[in-house]
Protein backbone atom coordinates (compact mmCIF):
# COMPACT_ATOMS: atom_id res chain seq x y z
CA UNK A 1 0.00 0.00 0.00
CA UNK A 2 1.07 3.67 -0.16
CA UNK A 3 -0.71 6.29 1.75
CA UNK A 4 0.20 10.03 0.66
CA UNK A 5 -1.64 12.49 3.79
CA UNK A 6 -1.70 16.26 4.52
CA UNK A 7 -2.89 17.46 7.94
CA UNK A 8 -2.61 21.06 9.46
CA UNK A 9 -2.62 20.35 13.27
CA UNK A 10 -1.53 23.04 16.68
CA UNK A 11 1.05 22.41 19.54
CA UNK A 12 -0.17 24.51 22.35
CA UNK A 13 1.59 25.90 25.01
CA UNK A 14 2.14 23.29 28.46
CA UNK A 15 1.76 25.83 31.58
CA UNK A 16 5.43 25.67 32.40
CA UNK A 17 6.14 27.07 29.14
CA UNK A 18 3.21 30.25 30.04
CA UNK A 19 4.16 30.58 33.52
CA UNK A 20 6.40 33.59 34.36
CA UNK A 21 7.41 31.83 37.73
CA UNK A 22 11.01 31.06 38.16
CA UNK A 23 12.30 27.49 38.51
CA UNK A 24 15.97 26.68 39.37
CA UNK A 25 17.07 24.04 37.32
CA UNK A 26 20.38 22.47 39.47
CA UNK A 27 21.48 19.90 37.42
CA UNK A 28 21.80 21.79 33.86
CA UNK A 29 22.81 24.99 36.18
CA UNK A 30 20.41 27.64 34.73
CA UNK A 31 17.13 29.17 35.82
CA UNK A 32 13.81 28.45 33.61
CA UNK A 33 10.83 30.62 33.36
CA UNK A 34 8.26 30.55 31.18
CA UNK A 35 5.86 33.59 29.04
CA UNK A 36 2.66 34.35 29.53
CA UNK A 37 2.94 35.39 25.86
CA UNK A 38 3.46 32.18 24.22
CA UNK A 39 1.41 31.69 21.65
CA UNK A 40 -0.02 28.10 19.61
CA UNK A 41 2.24 26.15 17.11
CA UNK A 42 0.42 25.70 13.59
CA UNK A 43 2.10 23.17 12.15
CA UNK A 44 1.65 21.51 8.33
CA UNK A 45 2.29 17.87 8.08
CA UNK A 46 3.08 16.12 4.62
CA UNK A 47 3.67 12.07 4.85
CA UNK A 48 4.49 9.89 2.05
CA UNK A 49 4.66 6.09 3.32
CA UNK A 50 4.78 2.32 1.57
CA UNK A 51 3.59 -0.12 3.75
CA UNK A 52 3.24 -4.06 3.74
CA UNK A 53 2.17 -6.37 5.66
CA UNK A 54 2.97 -9.71 5.29
CA UNK A 55 1.20 -11.44 8.16
CA UNK A 56 -1.86 -9.90 10.81
CA UNK A 57 0.13 -8.88 13.09
CA UNK A 58 3.18 -8.06 10.54
CA UNK A 59 4.57 -4.89 8.99
CA UNK A 60 7.30 -3.52 6.92
CA UNK A 61 7.18 0.37 6.27
CA UNK A 62 8.87 2.98 4.86
CA UNK A 63 7.73 6.93 5.29
CA UNK A 64 9.02 10.11 3.97
CA UNK A 65 7.74 13.84 6.24
CA UNK A 66 8.13 17.07 6.16
CA UNK A 67 6.66 19.57 8.87
CA UNK A 68 6.46 23.32 8.31
CA UNK A 69 6.12 24.81 11.65
CA UNK A 70 4.71 28.35 12.25
CA UNK A 71 4.90 30.39 15.60
CA UNK A 72 6.85 27.11 17.27
CA UNK A 73 8.03 27.46 21.12
CA UNK A 74 11.53 27.36 21.70
CA UNK A 75 13.46 27.29 24.80
CA UNK A 76 15.72 30.29 24.56
CA UNK A 77 19.04 31.36 25.92
CA UNK A 78 18.23 34.84 27.58
CA UNK A 79 21.66 35.97 29.13
CA UNK A 80 24.76 34.77 29.68
CA UNK A 81 23.64 34.17 33.51
CA UNK A 82 22.05 30.76 31.78
CA UNK A 83 18.38 32.52 32.24
CA UNK A 84 16.38 30.92 29.75
CA UNK A 85 12.49 31.08 28.76
CA UNK A 86 10.02 29.98 25.85
CA UNK A 87 9.09 32.34 23.49
CA UNK A 88 7.86 31.43 19.68
CA UNK A 89 10.57 31.82 17.20
CA UNK A 90 9.85 32.81 13.58
CA UNK A 91 9.59 29.54 11.83
CA UNK A 92 11.15 25.88 11.42
CA UNK A 93 11.33 22.83 9.44
CA UNK A 94 11.48 19.42 9.59
CA UNK A 95 12.40 16.60 6.83
CA UNK A 96 13.07 12.71 7.24
CA UNK A 97 12.36 9.33 7.07
CA UNK A 98 11.46 6.41 9.00
CA UNK A 99 11.77 2.41 8.42
CA UNK A 100 9.48 0.16 10.63
CA UNK A 101 9.66 -3.37 10.50
CA UNK A 102 7.48 -6.08 13.08
CA UNK A 103 7.73 -9.44 12.63
CA UNK A 104 6.36 -12.52 13.61
CA UNK A 105 8.91 -15.24 15.04
CA UNK A 106 6.84 -18.18 14.08
CA UNK A 107 7.45 -17.96 10.49
CA UNK A 108 10.97 -19.23 11.67
CA UNK A 109 9.49 -22.19 13.68
CA UNK A 110 6.06 -22.82 14.59
CA UNK A 111 7.92 -23.37 18.11
CA UNK A 112 8.38 -19.38 18.57
CA UNK A 113 4.65 -18.92 18.14
CA UNK A 114 3.34 -15.31 20.30
CA UNK A 115 7.23 -13.97 19.66
CA UNK A 116 7.58 -10.99 17.77
CA UNK A 117 10.48 -8.45 17.03
CA UNK A 118 10.05 -5.03 15.82
CA UNK A 119 12.59 -2.58 14.75
CA UNK A 120 12.30 1.75 14.06
CA UNK A 121 14.47 3.98 12.89
CA UNK A 122 13.80 7.84 12.16
CA UNK A 123 15.98 10.56 10.79
CA UNK A 124 14.95 13.97 10.73
CA UNK A 125 16.51 17.19 9.68
CA UNK A 126 15.08 20.11 11.60
CA UNK A 127 16.05 24.09 11.26
CA UNK A 128 14.99 26.67 13.69
CA UNK A 129 15.04 30.06 12.21
CA UNK A 130 14.86 32.94 15.19
CA UNK A 131 13.11 36.25 15.07
CA UNK A 132 15.02 39.07 15.10
CA UNK A 133 14.62 40.08 18.96
CA UNK A 134 16.07 36.80 19.96
CA UNK A 135 18.90 36.83 17.33
CA UNK A 136 19.64 40.57 18.49
CA UNK A 137 20.39 39.50 22.29
CA UNK A 138 23.18 37.90 20.50
CA UNK A 139 23.64 34.83 22.97
CA UNK A 140 21.53 32.00 20.78
CA UNK A 141 22.05 30.83 17.68
CA UNK A 142 20.06 32.43 14.91
CA UNK A 143 19.81 29.30 12.98
CA UNK A 144 19.82 25.38 14.66
CA UNK A 145 17.82 22.63 14.98
CA UNK A 146 14.59 22.52 17.13
CA UNK A 147 15.23 22.01 20.74
CA UNK A 148 14.39 18.59 22.03
CA UNK A 149 14.71 17.44 18.61
CA UNK A 150 17.10 14.71 18.23
CA UNK A 151 18.34 13.86 14.18
CA UNK A 152 17.60 10.27 14.86
CA UNK A 153 15.85 7.88 17.12
CA UNK A 154 16.02 3.58 17.08
CA UNK A 155 13.22 1.83 19.01
CA UNK A 156 13.58 -2.09 19.19
CA UNK A 157 11.28 -4.56 20.88
CA UNK A 158 10.87 -8.11 21.46
CA UNK A 159 7.19 -8.94 22.42
CA UNK A 160 5.33 -11.81 23.82
CA UNK A 161 1.89 -12.02 23.21
CA UNK A 162 0.10 -15.54 22.96
CA UNK A 163 -2.89 -15.72 20.46
CA UNK A 164 -5.39 -17.31 23.31
CA UNK A 165 -4.16 -14.88 26.22
CA UNK A 166 -5.32 -11.27 27.40
CA UNK A 167 -2.24 -10.42 28.12
CA UNK A 168 1.88 -9.23 26.36
CA UNK A 169 4.80 -8.90 27.78
CA UNK A 170 6.80 -6.91 25.81
CA UNK A 171 10.68 -5.61 26.42
CA UNK A 172 11.30 -2.27 24.56
CA UNK A 173 14.68 -0.07 24.02
CA UNK A 174 14.76 2.97 22.52
CA UNK A 175 17.98 5.47 21.79
CA UNK A 176 18.00 8.67 20.37
CA UNK A 177 20.94 11.46 18.84
CA UNK A 178 22.14 14.34 21.12
CA UNK A 179 19.51 17.00 21.90
CA UNK A 180 19.81 20.74 21.91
Amino acid sequence: FIRASYAQTVARPRSRELSPTLIPDFIRNRTVFGDPDVKRTRIQNIDLRWEYFPGLTEVVAVSAFAKFFDDPIELVLLNANRLVSYQNAASARNFGFEAEVRLDLKRIDDKLEGLTIGDNFTYVYSRVTLAQEQIDVGVTSPVRALAGQSPWVVNMMLGYAPEEADYGIYLIYNVYGPRL
